[in-house]
């Protein structure tokens, strides 16, 4: 039985739109015009590390994930990817690596049947954490709208054993291992993603090169308040707040998140609330419960705590936290 839980999922004859939850903000899926349209989008959460899997006949999407870096792997069809940074392409044995960002992607079956592609949605800490096991130091590349990559398994071993990876562990869940089903099997799959992804950056030689950085003043106050939001979260009493550390105004704080992301910074800290509460959730040697992990990442409401959580996990968090802490 697989552990992937389908979010979108629809056939029909006319073009559709259709809302995703695959990356941290929703994002809007717009169906190409075809005799008929279908699309199925599916993910696993294992812990600061999402699996999706996407099968379409073709869509676009503008897709703001702001939280973390997306590697795409597709396994058929044709992926394009344009954002501050350029425009990539990708095909079977390719993949494409982002660090958090706002992008326009489309999607086409080109000479397959269909399109279909694995994208991984991976926190920062869990990156930090791998450059810091193989001994290397985070570098600046890794921060939003910098780095957009389009990396090549026939040009690069560690690519190829990155997109293998990928698609072993995609075949994992997808039949419902029981070595996915147990949470250290999980934890070493996530750390073992995060390194793997680590060393293609590395063989492929982008964390020297030149990337493209932002210097409006827009994106610093971004980056700035999304820095203090990450570090801060759980003593953050109120936008203001924030504001404050950025010195800016909330007014300009509020328009530099929505030229920027296309959302408010209230959303934003939400987000970044409800992720680290499920990695502690997810963590079996935290023994806090879940009030106590709700209350120390600043939700103050339990059940609007539950409700959020919810919406976004499809699950409580004390279904969370049954499951990774079971002996």
């Amino acid at each position: 039985m697989s552990f992937f839980r389908t979010e979108v999922s629809f056939r029909g004859a006319e073009t559709r739109v259709v809302e995703s939850r695959l990356f941290s903000n929703p994002n809007k899926m717009v169906m190409a015009h075809r005799p008929e349209v279908y699309a199925r989008v599916s993910r696993f959460d294992l812990g600061g590390l999402t699996v999706g899997e996407v099968i379409s006949s073709g869509h676009n999407v503008d897709v703001s994930e702001y939280m973390s870096n997306s590697l795409i792997v597709p396994l058929s069809g044709v992926i394009e990817c344009e954002s501050k940074a350029g425009l990539n392409k990708a095909t079977t044995g390719e993949a494409l690596f982002f660090s958090p960002n706002r992008r326009h992607t489309r999607v086409s079956a080109g000479k397959a049947a269909t399109f279909k592609g694995i994208p991984l949605i991976i926190s920062t800490d869990l990156m930090r954490a791998a450059f810091d096991r193989l001994g290397l130091s985070l570098p600046s590349a890794i921060e939003f709208d910098s780095l957009s990559l389009r990396m090549n398994g026939s040009r690069s071993a560690a690519t190829a054993e990155l997109i293998q990876t990928v698609r072993t562990l995609h075949a994992e869940i997808d039949r419902g291992s029981v070595r996915i089903g147990n949470p250290a099997s999980r934890a070493v799959w996530v750390e073992f993603i995060a390194d793997k992804i680590v060393d293609a950056l590395q063989e492929t030689g982008v964390l020297h090169a030149p990337v493209y950085h932002s210097d409006s003043s827009s994106y610093r106050s971004v980056r700035m308040a999304l820095e203090y939001m990450r570090v801060s979260h759980g003593e953050i009493k109120d936008i203001p707040s924030v504001a404050k550390v950025c010195g800016v105004s909330t007014r300009s704080l509020e328009l530099a998140f929505k030229n920027v992301l296309e959302t408010t910074p209230s959303k934003a800290l939400l987000v970044i609330r409800l992720e680290a509460a499920r990695k502690r959730l997810c963590d079996p040697n935290d023994e806090a419960s879940v009030t106590e992990v709700a209350l120390d990442c600043g939700f103050n409401h339990l059940s609007r705590f539950s409700a959020a959580y919810r919406e976004k996990f499809h699950e409580l968090p004390s279904q969370t936290l049954g499951v990774w802490r079971k002996v």
